[in-house]
């Protein structure tokens, strides 16, 4: 499948649409993936699902204004 803008805006929409409905999206990366959630439900199921304690962090949970300031995103990361 080719990565097209027009393909990663319905993907993205797609994930947005499960993800705010308070479900589960796992989204494919370079050379692995991300399972991502919204609401607290969902990220307690993904630690469950994953066998994962709450000692244990997994990844970086944030807001998009968060990860501005933390993070280097080009202006076509921006816009995706």
């Amino acid at each position: 499948m080719k990565l097209t803008p027009t393909r990663v805006q319905k993907d993205a929409e797609a994930v947005y649409e499960v993800i705010t409905d308070g479900g589960i999206a796992i989204v494919p990366l370079d050379v692995a993936y991300a399972i991502v959630g919204h609401k607290c439900s969902a990220i307690k199921k993904i630690f469950s699902i994953k066998k994962r304690s709450f000692d244990k962090p997994s990844g970086m949970f944030a807001c998009m204004d968060h990860s501005l300031k933390i993070h280097q995103i080009g202006e076509i990361g921006r816009e995706i």
